[in-house]
């Protein structure tokens, strides 16, 4: 089963991810930032937010699945994850917590 949480600041939503379990890892199944607010640290937030999630749930890795041309690849190298499998056009990607 999974989650989702929608981000507000100034009662505007400006974001939206969803989080579940799988193999034994917290997933980062779905993530959402409205296009006139990227690049300005939101993505960070809610990746570091998702990392707190995980260590509460006694999770040791979190996952996520991304295209290889999607420029929010940078930010999840940029906050530790690495390549696990190649999956064609896009890549598993992981990060020990």
């Amino acid at each position: 089963m999974g989650r989702g949480e929608i981000i507000l600041k100034n009662n505007r939503r400006f974001g939206y991810y969803s989080t579940k379990v799988k193999d034994n890892c917290y997933y980062r199944d779905n993530i959402q930032i409205s296009s006139a607010l990227q690049g300005k640290g939101i993505g960070t937030y809610i990746m570091n937010k998702i990392e707190k999630e995980a260590k509460q749930l006694k999770k040791h890795c979190i996952q996520l699945t991304v295209f290889k041309d999607n420029p929010a690849k940078r930010l999840y190298e940029k906050t530790g994850f690495s390549i696990i499998e190649n999956k064609g056009g896009s890549v598993l990607m992981e990060k020990k917590v």
